[in-house]
């Protein structure tokens, strides 16, 4: 017997004489022994410094730390010869666990897990009802959360699962939730949500494009193709376009929505991809899509923030209009990313935000919901300053993030609904030049 066989029988023996590897389906833990999951490997780490354990503590002690903290599915438990002597185990708890995805006969790990608590490897989500593309308020996260910064991080030292379950008892049972990470496939782990692929850019980023074929309900297209930073992709390139072109054909051939590239404001950039697109005989864009992060300085007004929402839509909604009368199908616009701009601008470092502007903001921006039934689908900005929708420290939806889960299906209004009609205010000015350039010809 080799001396990694020797070591394996020992701790069996050991532990076994310790208690630490006996079947406790009474308390309602189940172990699977030679298990590992941690972050990217089939679950979530939920320590406050992400993998590094909880401590090193007997194994009823772990199980009661999982048990008191919120999201956590299970433990995985290590040792050493020391611990094992001392009867304690090295805890670490864990969440969102897909046991398909963890890691297999390991000689020192074992995983436990809450059988009430731990989700199917497999979790179908229930599609949306309604029109697919129509999903109201959504979730637009990745690893990185709370601090933006880190694109496409996997890290996620928070519980997913814990945020997403958290807001769909806000919206209801009725109406799943929808997410995207700015990936082509869901990281770390799926969900009872619909998530969306994102195709980020032809080229760059993590070089990656959705499979037509997979989960995904559709396609989402670039990420702001008009910053610098991010996909940063000419719109008049036909050999660019042509390839978004290619993959939005397969999408549509199995019969799924497309999502057109998501500019910072600038429909400029998307009238000129469109006409690229129309001149390459494709016609098949479901919905636009824009992200806009609104002015929100010390002295911003609601009326300033709603008209300022207002003139921007309505751009998009006029651009909309021209291509439908130029042969496309375009059913509504969406908003991937919107939420208060720094104080004075990104120029104007370093960032800080005004006390109490996302609050207004959200106020303002259910009013945009309420009043214009072209927009369909929208996910707040919920990093940092911008305006976190949960507590980092304890997964608890905050404020602001109860005022958004609890409008995602607005009722929608009648009537005059645009900044000059329905505030009183001068006009639309950002709107009325943005128009001007989006003139039918």
């Amino acid at each position: 017997m080799g001396l990694c066989n020797l070591m394996a029988a020992w701790l069996a023996l050991l532990l076994g004489r310790l208690g630490l590897r006996s079947p406790s389906a009474l308390d309602g833990w189940t172990r699977h022994s030679g298990v590992n999951c941690y972050s990217g490997k089939g679950a979530t780490d939920l320590e406050a410094h992400s993998g590094h354990p909880y401590g090193t503590v007997s194994l009823e002690e772990c199980k009661a730390a999982c048990e008191s903290l919120d999201g956590c599915q299970g433990v995985v438990v290590s040792w050493s010869i020391v611990s094992v002597l001392r009867g304690k185990v090295v805890c670490y708890r864990r969440g969102s666990i897909q046991l398909d995805q963890c890691l297999d006969h390991t000689l020192v790990f074992d995983l436990w897990t809450r059988a009430a608590h731990l989700i199917p490897a497999v979790a179908a989500p229930s599609p949306p009802p309604g029109v697919p593309g129509t999903y109201g308020c959504g979730v637009a996260i990745a690893g990185d959360w709370p601090n933006c910064g880190a694109q496409f991080s996997e890290q996620y030292a928070f519980d997913l699962g814990a945020l997403m379950r958290k807001a769909q008892n806000v919206v209801g049972a009725g109406q799943p939730l929808w997410r995207y990470d700015w990936r082509s496939t869901q990281h770390p782990t799926g969900g009872p949500w619909t998530y969306v692929a994102m195709d980020w850019c032809p080229s760059g980023g993590k070089n990656e494009h959705p499979d037509p074929n997979g989960p995904s309900p559709g396609l989402m297209g670039w990420n702001e193709p008009n910053v610098p930073g991010q996909c940063n992709q000419d719109a008049g390139d036909s050999k660019a376009v042509g390839e978004f072109v290619a993959l939005a054909r397969r999408f549509k051939q199995v019969g799924k929505f497309v999502v057109s590239p998501a500019p910072s404001l600038d429909p400029q950039w998307l009238d000129t991809f469109l006409g690229v697109c129309s001149a390459q005989g494709f016609f098949g864009v479901d919905y636009l899509a824009y992200h806009h992060y609104v002015t929100c300085n010390d002295d911003t007004s609601g009326n300033s923030l709603y008209g300022e929402m207002s003139s921007v839509i309505e751009s998009f909604i006029a651009l909309m209009n021209k291509w439908n009368g130029r042969g496309f199908g375009i059913k509504g616009l969406w908003i991937t990313e919107i939420a208060c701009a720094p104080v004075g601008g990104w120029g104007n470092l370093p960032y800080r935000w005004a006390l109490g502007k996302p609050a207004l903001l959200m106020e303002k921006f259910i009013d945009i919901q309420r009043n214009y039934p072209e927009l369909k689908t929208w996910s707040w900005f919920g990093y940092g300053g911008f305006g976190n929708l949960w507590d980092q420290s304890t997964s608890a939806l905050t404020s602001l993030g109860n005022m958004y889960f609890s409008h995602c299906h607005p009722t929608r209004a009648g009537g005059n609904r645009t900044a000059a009609t329905s505030l009183g205010l001068p006009g639309g000015l950002v709107g009325e030049a943005l128009r001007e350039a989006l003139v039918v010809v």
